[in-house]
């Protein structure tokens, strides 16, 4: 048995915001051919405006409309992480999200989970876990699609209590919840 005693920061809600909207290798790949699509479209648009002729007379305007569509085309590749982070943000400031941030007390033994607020008493055995998810920084148990239970890595205060709590996600976690997002140990 392991048990942890932690509270989420701001900082970790957020990490974990932008994982699941924006890091999570899944959504990269989501993102890549989005963004191929729409760069084939404005591509598209681009020739059949060659083939109007339009490029002879309107050279200027024509060469800063393309370049606006290229630049809107691929602006959430540089902007999409940062709004992400924003968002996380907004959410974690939310006053009816304070539950987020309780106190809280987590004990893993082999039959699952029980995790422990102020405001809450939950037991998951341990296939009720459908995905995890570990970065550099946390574990990240869902429960389902869009909920999981955050562990800052940080809160394992040694190295013995690293070793069991990993031996407890080997031997429970299911392969296919390991291999989920397509990636394990993800980046942050």
């Amino acid at each position: 048995m392991v048990s942890l005693h932690y509270k989420l920061t701001k900082a970790d809600y957020v990490n974990f915001y932008t994982w699941v909207m924006w890091d999570a290798g899944t959504l990269r790949k989501k993102r890549a051919q989005t963004i191929i699509k729409q760069v084939s479209f404005v591509g598209i648009f681009i020739v059949v405006l060659n083939f109007t002729g339009v490029f002879r007379y309107l050279s200027t305007l024509t060469t800063t409309i393309i370049l606006l569509m290229f630049g809107t085309t691929l602006l959430p590749l540089f902007t999409g992480r940062s709004s992400a982070d924003k968002q996380g943000e907004e959410i974690a400031d939310d006053p009816e999200n304070a539950s987020v941030f309780a106190e809280t007390f987590l004990e893993a033994t082999d039959t699952g989970l029980h995790v422990r607020t102020e405001t809450s008493d939950t037991r998951y055995t341990w296939q009720a876990i459908v995905k995890k998810t570990e970065t550099e920084s946390y574990y990240f148990l869902f429960i389902n699609a869009i909920q999981a239970i955050i562990i800052p890595k940080r809160i394992l205060q040694n190295n013995d209590e690293k070793a069991a709590f990993q031996r407890l996600l080997l031997k429970n976690i299911t392969l296919d919840a390991e291999l989920k997002d397509g990636a394990i140990n993800a980046g942050e």
